[in-house]
């Protein structure tokens, strides 16, 4: 399965979202991951593309920042995604405005025809713990 991965974290290499995804990579190696970042100014062109040839799109964020959430809004406002593509979104804030945010990205989904994937959230630490990570991994079990 190939799944084009946007990442929203400012820390980007060093997120701890990231991180998570890399252990996804390790419990699926079968799995393509494709990982782009949001960056300001910067064409949307070569992540829509990725997006419209994978398998699955999946959305990364850690609300910690105030400025990501907006930051996320007005990217995925830029990019045309092919009507139908699975798309999930994955934090890890653990509750701090994760709500909002999965709202928002379930609406993005269905107001783009999209097919929306039930998301998850994870606390920071959980990836740490092995009932964290298994339910990343059962979850994931799932997206596919």
């Amino acid at each position: 399965m190939k799944i084009a991965v946007l990442s929203a974290s400012p820390k980007q290499q060093f997120s701890l979202t990231l991180q998570t995804v890399r252990a996804l990579e390790k419990m699926f190696p079968q799995d393509e991951f494709d990982v782009h970042f949001i960056k300001k100014g910067i064409d949307h062109s070569e992540f829509e593309t990725k997006a419209n040839e994978a398998d699955l799109v999946l959305v990364l964020s850690s609300l910690y920042h105030f400025n990501v959430h907006g930051q996320l809004i007005a990217y995925l406002e830029g990019i045309h995604i092919r009507e139908g593509k699975p798309i999930t979104y994955l934090t890890t804030s653990g509750g701090n405005m994760d709500v909002p945010a999965h709202n928002f990205m379930r609406s993005f989904a269905r107001g783009n025809r999209l097919s929306w994937i039930k998301s998850l959230s994870l606390l920071d630490e959980d990836i740490l713990q092995e009932s964290g990570r298994e339910e990343l991994y059962r979850w994931f079990l799932y997206v596919k």
